[in-house]
């Protein structure tokens, strides 16, 4: 898995936040399971 975050904020900005990782489930009503929220931070340069 490849994740790319692309910034919109101006230069010098720090923006941070979580991804989440869930599971996927075969059924249409049924929801899949989280299973690690990955912290991130950086500042736009």
């Amino acid at each position: 898995m490849k994740l790319t975050l692309t910034p919109t904020s101006p230069v010098g900005t720090v923006v941070h936040g979580t991804v989440y990782v869930d599971t996927d489930s075969a059924f249409p009503d049924v929801m899949g399971s989280e299973l690690i929220g990955i912290p991130y931070s950086y500042t736009v340069g």
